[in-house]
């Protein structure tokens, strides 16, 4: 019969090793890759090794802090900004602002009641450092308004209707938008940002963002799905580029539109500019291809790749003509690299 103490410590190594097991699962990779999978994050999950971790660990304590290589950076100050929301949150959160959502913008000058709910708003959420309860749309607030970036807005000294509408949501949500992100975070390899030179598309804002070496960033705006057309999230290793290319049509656009359209017209290929190929439908290099004149490309199993569009001045004015986009009916569609 062993004896007792023995018995004890090996139901507390036991112990130990269960929590240890539990707590990496759960804060360092979060929901099942499947779970992940099925909301549309297609982006490569990290792996984590639990002996080599615990290794790291008992060896470096100052893996907890924001240099660490197991958690995206970005995770650390979302944990900053968690823990100055529920502070908040516990001190009663904030009250709405009352204005008229047909009102013009506010502009720097102006004297308004809003003003000065805007700005105990701020005061509250620590975008500025002290409230003088002043009606007047001061160079302290400006300062603090062009410092917001968040939501997609572009920052911009003007208040308008929909900036305040965010500044009304509860703390709440907040907080969970906060929580969601952190999990988002989980899933995310830091080795992803440690490439010479990437692209960024942030889909929420529709910015692509070309990060150079050495070099200032680089935004300009993108095409993305819509709700029932979805941009998922996805990341891979950008290898060529084609120009004027061809665009093979899926087999569902192909099923839906182009035998239907063939029945009722026989140039319907023509008119179209597509073509037969190995039992597919394809349509030729052109300007009105629905690829544009370029398609940028990462080889992936979910066809997904960015590209150029035609409809750049009818249906898209403030579009460029780099464009990853994807046709709406298209299977696979997405972008690159996502923080959303």
């Amino acid at each position: 019969m062993k004896p007792r103490n023995l018995r004890r410590n090996t139901d507390a190594e036991l112990m130990l090793t269960c929590l240890y097991l539990f707590y990496v699962d759960k804060v360092y990779k979060g929901i099942d890759n499947k779970t992940s999978a099925n909301i549309g994050w297609l982006l490569p999950r990290k792996k984590v090794s639990y002996a080599g971790l615990l290794d790291s660990i008992i060896s470096d304590q100052k893996l907890q802090n924001e240099d660490s290589l197991i958690l995206l950076s970005q995770y650390y100050r979302l944990r900053d900004v968690l823990k100055q929301y529920r502070a908040i949150e516990q001190n009663g959160g904030w009250k709405l602002i009352a204005f008229d959502s047909l009102a013009k913008a506010l502009k720097p000058g102006d004297t308004s009641e809003v003003i000065q709910q805007i700005r105990e708003r701020l005061f509250i959420s620590g975008h500025i450092q002290q409230n003088n309860r002043s009606k007047k749309y001061d160079a302290e607030l400006v300062a603090a308004i062009e410092n917001i970036n968040y939501n997609g807005f572009k920052p911009d000294s003007l208040i308008l209707p929909e900036h305040i509408r965010s500044m009304n949501l509860p703390i709440t949500e907040r907080i969970k938008m906060i929580v969601v992100n952190m999990e988002r975070c989980r899933w995310i390899s830091p080795e992803i940002f440690n490439a010479k030179e990437f692209i960024f598309v942030n889909i929420p804002s529709i910015q692509h963002e070309f990060v150079p070496r050495w070099q200032n960033r680089i935004r300009i705006p993108v095409v993305v799905g819509e709700s029932m057309t979805r941009t998922v999230i996805f990341g891979g290793k950008m290898s060529y580029i084609v120009f004027s290319p061809y665009w093979n049509l899926p087999k569902t656009i192909v099923e839906k539109e182009v035998k239907p359209g063939i029945e009722k017209d026989k140039n319907y290929l023509e008119s179209h500019n597509m073509e037969w190929n190995n039992g597919n439908v394809r349509q030729k290099p052109g300007k009105n291809n629905s690829l544009g004149l370029v398609k940028f490309m990462f080889p992936n199993s979910n066809d997904i790749y960015f590209h150029d569009t035609p409809a750049k001045k009818d249906s898209f004015p403030r579009r460029p003509c780099f464009e990853p986009w994807v046709h709406p009916c298209a299977e696979g569609q997405g972008t690159g690299y996502n923080n959303s």
